[in-house]
């Protein structure tokens, strides 16, 4: 059992955090006053916050930037997975597949820094292939409708709109 300073309240030491530098090892305050405090004091101080948090990222910025530059693959695959639930050599094993060319216009991308992109459908989430950037964009333009897409078709082949 330890007494809460804040809330004038003994309380059981599992309700304490953890300082080392304490001779009873646990803090003065409770969690619950040590959390509401720590809320006001973040009110009453957000320039601190913000210098706090822009120091730390500065500090770090260059450790993250190595870090992604190292670990790519890492990275990419990671994306894959939240995305589309699946792995970068699966992603590999497409774009073998297509011959590294998008599955619509049969083209290799065009701009070599940029990968094809994985279709899927919005619906059911299942992968179709992988595109390049402008049949993707497109697609998505059309909201992959099948009849739009088709009424689209029959504009260009009519050579556009006539009243």
């Amino acid at each position: 059992m330890k007494y809460c300073k804040a809330c004038d309240k003994t309380k059981e030491d599992d309700e304490f955090g953890n300082n080392a530098s304490s001779s009873t090892g646990l803090t003065s305050y409770c969690k619950e006053c040590e959390r509401k405090r720590s809320r006001e004091w973040k009110k009453a101080h957000p320039e601190k916050i913000k210098a706090q948090r822009d120091a730390y990222n500065l500090k770090n910025q260059s450790k993250r930037l190595e870090y992604r530059q190292d670990n790519k693959d890492v990275i990419k695959n990671n994306a894959l997975k939240k995305s589309f639930g699946i792995s970068m050599q699966e992603y590999l094993d497409m774009y073998l597949a297509q011959n590294g060319r998008c599955a619509i216009c049969r083209q290799e991308s065009p701009d070599a820094k940029k990968v094809l992109a994985v279709d899927h459908c919005h619906k059911t989430g299942a992968i179709r292939g992988l595109l390049c950037v402008h049949c993707n964009i497109a697609l998505g333009n059309f909201r992959d409708d099948i009849e739009v897409l088709k009424m689209a078709i029959e504009y260009l082949k009519a050579g556009g709109f006539h009243a």
